[in-house]
């Protein structure tokens, strides 16, 4: 189940669940980047993920400007 809506113009919104999630996740992702020394792929891998929800939430929430 999508839990993205639509208004009366077909733009999609954004719900304080799905922001609140995604910054959980950001946030998880510095976590455990943390945890890893600097240089190694584990450190790579947790920052590019953490880039690309953080684009992704950006995406999400400039659409419905």
């Amino acid at each position: 189940m999508s839990i993205f809506m639509t208004d009366a113009i077909n733009r999609s919104i954004i719900t304080t669940s799905e922001i609140q999630l995604t910054e959980q996740r950001i946030d998880n992702c510095f976590t455990a980047m943390g945890r890893c020394t600097e240089g190694t792929w584990a450190f790579d891998f947790w920052q590019r993920t953490a880039m690309s929800l953080l684009r992704q939430l950006n995406r999400k929430m400039n659409e419905y400007k």
